[in-house]
């Protein structure tokens, strides 16, 4: 069964016996689930902030998007970080005897965030919803985003 624990009976058991690695290899699979459950939810997270973004742009008059629209949209989301890094910038500039620059972690998070949604744009493509269709952008607008939670 999933659940099966191996006991040891609270006995010493020798680093290399059978048990020890049946112990070792439990374990392991147990944290490769966990790390595997919690890139999913993350990645699900920011799909669902994505399409919530894109539903966020539309306006109430707009039955559907033309594709240079859509380009120009996804173009806007990915310059969306612009003025937070642009803030961060002049905090730093300001602030110049400090020996570390203020909001470091937060600019890296920002610029890697920025890196890895350009190269997914550039090589396989960007996953948005489809605002072309007058029936996909209803349902987009008009739907609920329970999803992925």
């Amino acid at each position: 069964s999933k659940d099966k624990k191996l006991k040891t009976g609270g006995k010493l058991i020798h680093p290399s016996s059978r048990k020890a690695k049946q112990i070792s290899r439990l374990e392991c699979h147990a944290g490769r689930v966990v790390k595997k459950r919690q890139n999913t939810k993350a990645k699900n997270n920011n799909l669902r902030d994505r399409i919530q973004w894109f539903k966020d742009q539309l306006n109430e008059t707009q039955l559907h998007l033309s594709k240079q629209e859509v380009h120009a949209l996804v173009q806007r989301y990915l310059q969306r970080f612009q003025d937070e890094l642009e803030q961060i910038e002049l905090k730093n500039q300001i602030g110049q005897r400090q020996k570390t620059p203020q909001y470091a972690s937060r600019k890296a998070l920002i610029e890697s965030t920025i890196n890895a949604e350009k190269h997914e744009y550039e090589t396989h493509g960007f996953e948005v919803p489809e605002l072309t269709r007058p029936d996909a952008v209803k349902v987009l607008r008009y739907g609920s985003l329970v999803l992925f939670t």
